[in-house]
């Protein structure tokens, strides 16, 4: 099972994750100052948890303002994921979390 724990700073809410064998997961979005490939990846992941959790989508300006990037970078970051099928642009315009990203929670329980 998994609980979450609120992040000390409280600035998050799934910041820290503590699994039921004790051990703790380190934030999604803590800073990152690694090779170039793995800050594509963290943005990624930023990206994907910002979308995730916003109730209405998210337009790839808001998404780019929000990590820190150029629009295209968005752009990219957001086509990349849609083609796992984790987020959907809606008619709208707006990016939604989508059945892959269901899939990949189920996996999780699963394990």
């Amino acid at each position: 099972m998994l609980s979450v724990k609120a992040f000390r700073g409280g600035s998050h809410p799934l910041s820290h994750f503590r699994h039921e064998n004790g051990m703790t997961q380190a934030p999604i979005d803590s800073p990152v100052s690694a090779a170039p490939g793995s800050q594509t990846l963290a943005r990624g992941l930023q990206a994907l948890q910002l979308v995730a959790e916003a109730k209405g989508g998210l337009t790839i300006q808001h998404v780019a303002d929000h990590i820190g990037v150029h629009r295209t970078i968005a752009y990219r970051l957001l086509s990349t994921l849609a083609s796992y099928r984790l987020v959907a642009k809606a008619e709208d315009g707006r990016f939604r979390a989508a059945a892959g990203l269901a899939a990949l929670g189920a996996s999780f329980d699963n394990n």
